[in-house]
């Protein structure tokens, strides 16, 4: 993936200069209002979105979230900030009730150190939710792997390339499930069946082939 020399500098550029900033955050114990400051400074200078993209305090059934990112008039995702140093985990839910509010599907939380996409599968119920992206900023070095492969996932121009939407689905591709499930499946077993003959002259079959299998997941 090649996210263009124009971004990739955009990146090099700041990215420096908001760690240094991260730091200091985390140094004060900054409060969420400071932390939040510095975030919409990232999302704009860091990631690249225009100040217009960045719909501050969006009124969701009377509650309100921290922003709602449009770009070429699409909703992007819901983004909420913690303050610095805050566990993120414990504020999932918050994301999800604003996102299926929004009928979206996809939201970023952050305390400005650590960033984190979320994608939510608001057509299962319960809601099935997937931290798709996890990034410490203060431990990204500044090269253009780390740029590309940990930062542009972030960033406004890999929004219409489906980028986010790659990693969810290499995450489910490689989901034990479906590993499993792929191991039990006939055409795999058949072909383990044929190996096993040609290389040890051991002759089995798919069912107990699918047994020894089974057993073998089960004792990982």
């Amino acid at each position: 993936m090649s996210i263009g020399k124009r971004v990739d500098n955009r990146l090099q550029e700041n990215l420096n200069k908001f760690k240094r900033r991260v730091n200091i955050c985390i140094e004060r114990g900054d409060k969420e209002n400071p932390t939040e400051h510095i975030c919409f400074e990232m999302l704009r200078d860091l990631f690249g979105y225009d100040d217009e993209e960045i719909i501050g305090q969006v009124d969701i059934n009377g509650d309100r979230c921290d922003a709602l990112i449009k770009t070429d008039g699409k909703k992007r995702f819901i983004f909420e900030c913690k303050k610095i140093n805050e566990d993120l985990e414990k504020h999932v839910k918050q994301l999800l009730k604003y996102c299926a509010s929004m009928r979206m599907s996809w939201g970023i939380l952050s305390n400005a150190q650590t960033w984190q996409i979320y994608y939510f599968d608001l057509k299962k119920s319960p809601v099935q939710e997937t931290l798709v992206h996890d990034i410490d900023l203060c431990e990204i070095r500044n090269d253009s792997f780390n740029r590309e492969t940990l930062l542009y996932p972030f960033c406004k121009e890999a929004q219409d390339k489906d980028v986010k939407e790659d990693i969810l689905l290499e995450i489910n591709v490689l989901d034990e499930r479906n590993i499993t499930k792929l191991l039990l499946s006939d055409s795999i077993l058949e072909a383990l069946v044929k190996e096993m003959r040609r290389r040890f002259s051991f002759r089995t079959d798919v069912p107990e082939m699918r047994g020894i299998v089974r057993e073998l997941i089960e004792k990982k």
